[in-house]
């Protein structure tokens, strides 16, 4: 109940508003698209070969410090082409 208590409801709600009238956010929304289908795989419908060798190549970035994490929370990922949740998904960028 504290915590509640302690929202800046007039703060908070001028953050909303701002986000809601921002012409950026419309913008944005029309450039996602859906990840293309040869950047995608999976590891249930890999062979152990090339597990292994995404494994290797992944302890070697990060290794490298070469990788990055995006963690996105909340929301069924439809914007981005998917049927699942976002949170279930993973995207791996293969240095060519």
């Amino acid at each position: 109940m504290k915590d509640i208590n302690d929202i800046n409801i007039k703060e908070t709600t001028g953050y909303f508003k701002a986000a809601i009238n921002s012409p950026t956010q419309e913008k944005l929304d029309g450039l996602l698209q859906p990840v293309p289908d040869e950047l995608l795989g999976s590891a249930t419908h890999s062979n152990a070969e090339a597990l292994a060798e995404l494994e290797d190549i992944g302890l070697l970035e990060i290794s490298e410090s070469a990788v990055g994490v995006l963690l996105l929370a909340g929301g069924q990922g439809t914007r981005l082409g998917l049927n699942y949740p976002k949170g279930m998904h993973v995207y791996i960028h293969l240095p060519t």
